[in-house]
């Protein structure tokens, strides 16, 4: 059995490393500390938080997670937002329908059927009672529900998506409940680490102050090499020395790809039952990239030519990008139309924004670009 996993939440043997990150986090959550918890795309911050609330579940401390990725308007969010809530109270059907009757302005819950057939909580609204008091209501729900001297622990999931809804008054909203929530503790997460420091870490905005910051960085090259070595010596696999640091090096130590091109290296070499070597990891990638060759060619047909333009220089230089001499050096036309194209890469998360740097978000595409003669 393949034991590299991707693209899905991992847990047990197949999560790697982290137990420092988890220790500190449950103390703080379990101190009743709010955690801002940031990292670019496939670093696993789910699975680590997952790994978490697994483990405060072992503790009896009742947990929620919201992904904001689901929630497309006000409506959505109250209503995923009660029902997760409900279903971590523990209620039964009948009761939580009373409690939110009781509990939420402007709400008429019932008892509705999924696809499957299994009863779910179902919303409609009273039209004459403002949205913005069933939002506040909601956010106060697990106050209300909890009982003495039990712990919540509620996690928001690409927290920056709030933005969507309402802008900074949103966040007002939000920090008018949370600030009382003293026996509740909240983990924010955000993908676009940008965006997670302006609203955390701005005096200007609503939520600064309002938990510990605290970033993912990558699994240690020594640790992720290790786990490979041992991963594919319990296969029974044989392989040349220093080749996991060349696997690193095609995937740029980002967890999500590591275990992407493990997982291609482990089914190409049970296929032809060899020494895993240089020219096998290369195989492997060239794999990977026809694999994802439909979905690269739909991304970079979506770019006009100047955006392809300033994604050809990207390829050859990172740095200085918004200057005269990169503009001159890779024969752009000028500095702000290279700022509206490099917007669009990032709308479109060809590249993204860590810190001060731009970099490609997947390091395959480069890859691709570059086997098409694109660079």
């Amino acid at each position: 059995m393949n034991p590299f996993k991707y693209g899905t939440v991992v847990a047990d043997r197949y999560f790697i490393d982290r137990e420092k990150e988890i220790a500190q986090i449950k103390d703080d959550l379990l101190n009743g500390i709010n955690i801002i918890l940031y990292a670019p795309r496939r670093f696993g911050k789910t699975s680590l938080v997952m790994q978490i609330l697994s483990d405060l579940k072992e503790s009896r401390v009742k947990t929620v997670y919201l992904d904001l990725f689901q929630v497309y308007s006000l409506e959505s969010f109250i209503r995923l937002y009660a029902s997760k809530v409900m279903e971590a109270s523990g209620f039964s059907m009948k009761k939580a329908i009373k409690s939110l009757k009781s509990c939420i302005r402007g709400v008429i819950p019932s008892m509705g059927l999924d696809d499957d057939g299994k009863p779910v909580l179902s919303f409609s609204y009273d039209s004459k009672i403002p949205k913005e008091y069933s939002l506040l209501d909601v956010l106060d729900l697990p106050k209300k529900l909890k009982g003495k001297n039990e712990r919540w622990v509620i996690v928001f999931d690409e927290f920056q998506e709030i933005n969507r809804l309402d802008g900074e008054m949103i966040e007002k909203q939000f920090r008018s409940i949370f600030q009382f929530h003293n026996e509740i503790a909240y983990i924010f997460m955000g993908s676009k680490t940008h965006l997670m420091l302006n609203m955390f870490a701005d005096k200007r905005r609503a939520f600064y102050n309002i938990g510990k910051l605290k970033k993912i960085d990558k699994i240690s090259a020594q640790e992720m090499i290790a786990h490979m070595e041992s991963e594919f010596k319990k296969g029974g696999f044989s392989f040349s020395r220093g080749i996991f640091e060349k696997v690193l090096s095609y995937t740029d130590n980002i967890p999500y790809y590591n275990q992407y091109l493990a997982s291609q290296i482990w089914q190409s070499v049970k296929e032809e039952g060899r020494e895993i070597d240089d020219k096998l990891v290369e195989k492997a990638v060239i794999q990977i990239l026809d694999n994802q060759g439909d979905y690269y060619y739909t991304l970079l047909n979506q770019l006009t030519v100047y955006q392809r333009s300033v994604l050809h220089a990207f390829i050859r230089e990172q740095e200085n990008i918004y200057s005269k001499e990169y503009t001159q050096k890779h024969g752009l036309s000028s500095v702000s139309s290279t700022q509206r194209a490099l917007k669009r890469l990032l709308e479109l998360e060809i590249i993204e924004k860590i810190e001060d740097k731009y970099v490609f978000s997947d390091p395959f595409f480069p890859l691709y670009l570059q086997q098409r003669t694109f660079a």
